[in-house]
This record gives C-alpha cells, structure tokens and sequence, in this order.
C-alpha cells in the first residue's frame, strides 16, 4: 500500500509534510513540493495552524507557506493542462 500525506505544516521555512505510516518529507522548493503532492495527495490531508503563522515556522510572512503550496498546486495544475494529465 503507497503512503499518502495526512498533515501539511510550516516547519523552519519549509513545508513539512507528515505521512500515515509517521514519516516525513519537507521541502521549500516548489518543483519538489509539486512532486510529492502529486504522488502521495488525497484529498484527506489537514493543514497545521502553522501555515497560517508562518513566520513564526522561518518564513518571511505568516501567508508565505500558503503561498508556496499554492504555487505547487499551480504548477501541477498547469502540467496536468499541457500533458493531459499523464
């Protein structure tokens, strides 16, 4: 069974990313960031409060780890348009 992201948090500038089996991933890269939601994505996830108060977590303002999870999705978002979601 693949494993699939149950929580999206702020951590130290990045998005940190828990799975249901407790491991972890974290990326402040958009184009890794696209990668892991496009592989491990459903649409059971929860977000921390932590994205909401970012700067707390290492960003430069509280919307800037929303803003880089938006700019992931838009990104797959845009593939999905060129390619026909291959």
């Amino acid at each position: 069974m693949t494993k699939y992201i149950k929580f999206i948090s702020a951590d130290k500038g990045k998005l940190l990313f828990t799975f249901d089996d407790k491991s972890e991933m974290s990326s402040n890269n958009v184009l890794d960031i696209a990668n892991i939601l496009s592989e491990f994505a459903t649409q059971d996830f929860a977000f921390s409060s932590t994205m909401e108060f970012a700067r707390e977590e290492g960003f430069k303002r509280n919307d800037s780890a929303m803003a880089l999870y938006n700019k992931a999705v838009r990104h797959n978002n845009n593939m999905d348009k060129m390619f026909g979601g291959l």
